[in-house]
């Protein structure tokens, strides 16, 4: 095999190892995609579920805050907070709202 063939062959491997680096991260971020969204959908319903009350889900949240770390504990407990000002806000804007038509 001449010096040019084997150049040209080297080329072509590098050129696949870049397409299946490619490939490979297209799967990874998909992957991660998918599970960023399971996790959204499933804090969104125990958030639900806690906000109405629900024991099954206080008990699951609280066995689920255990797992997290300090730092994580004090983002859920601040963005908590500003979730339940944000509702008590809206609640008292509508109850005002249906006052004012009573």
């Amino acid at each position: 095999m001449t010096d040019d063939a084997v150049t040209n062959l080297i080329k072509k491997r590098d050129q696949l190892n870049a397409k299946i680096q490619q490939a490979k991260a297209k799967e990874t971020e998909k992957r991660r995609k998918l599970e960023t969204q399971a996790k959204i959908l499933l804090g969104s319903s125990l958030l639900n579920r806690i906000q109405s009350n629900d024991e099954k889900a206080d008990s699951i949240f609280k066995w689920c805050r255990e797992a997290l770390t300090d730092k994580d504990k004090e983002r859920l407990d601040a963005a908590l907070n500003k979730s339940t000002e944000k509702n008590m806000a809206s609640d008292t804007t509508k109850n005002q709202t249906s006052q004012d038509t009573v």
